[in-house]
């Protein structure tokens, strides 16, 4: 990612990692930020609706959350 950033400040593509469930420490928050521009949130259902008919997207909505505070682009799915 460096080797990229030196040839071009501004890299062409996105490279994202997937956040599965729940938010990164701090030392792991400045692991993946080196590392990647963009973040992937996957949405399992089983969380989003644990019961039939009743939503919960609290986990959902903090993971985005996550991802704009840093001003990574943010991606969703597979939603299984």
């Amino acid at each position: 990612m460096a080797a990229k950033k030196r040839q071009n400040n501004r890299l062409p593509t996105i490279q994202s990692f997937y956040l599965r469930g729940r938010l990164p420490d701090q030392a792991q928050t400045a692991a993946l930020l080196k590392a990647f521009n963009g973040v992937q949130i996957a949405v399992p259902w089983c969380q989003v609706e644990p019961e039939p008919g009743r939503f919960d997207w609290t986990k959902m909505d903090a993971l985005i959350e996550w991802g704009r505070q840093h001003g990574l682009p943010v991606g969703l799915g597979p939603v299984v």
